[in-house]
């Protein structure tokens, strides 16, 4: 096997950058680094974690009556404030501006973090997209 057979074989199995479009622009949005996973795992299970303690699928939403409706709203409401706690959303933000300077290394830092500051709730779900193994996200 040659070296660009052997290259194209690990490129294969390498998470493919994304696309983030916000309004009618599209930022390119690579996976991160090696040694951001560390932080990025940290981050998914807290999301993971938040995300299957209060998710109710819809259908079952609307069974509810509607005081109950708005008891499991607020839950939902209470527990995404807890999991965007400060240390929490310094380490989100953290990992946004990693993966937009991976993608733009020649922006200035300065729109960048703007840029996160102001995006990165939108954000959240591509940076598990672009840095989950694929078949984690299929399961």
């Amino acid at each position: 096997m040659n070296n660009a057979e052997t290259i194209n074989k690990f490129k294969k199995h390498i998470n493919p950058e994304s696309e983030l479009v916000i309004g009618e622009d599209i930022f390119v949005f690579p996976p991160l680094l090696y040694e951001d996973l560390p932080d990025f795992y940290k981050f998914a299970t807290l999301w993971i974690e938040s995300a299957d303690e209060v998710h109710m699928p819809k259908e079952e939403l609307d069974k509810l009556s509607d005081k109950k409706k708005l008891e499991i709203i607020q839950k939902q409401a209470k527990k995404l404030y807890e999991m965007l706690s400060p240390d929490n959303v310094k380490l989100i933000t953290g990992l946004c501006l990693k993966t937009m300077k991976l993608a733009y290394p020649d922006m200035d830092n300065n729109i960048l973090k703007s840029f996160v500051a102001n995006n990165f709730i939108t954000m959240i779900a591509k940076l598990i997209e672009v840095n989950m193994p694929q078949d984690e996200i299929k399961r």
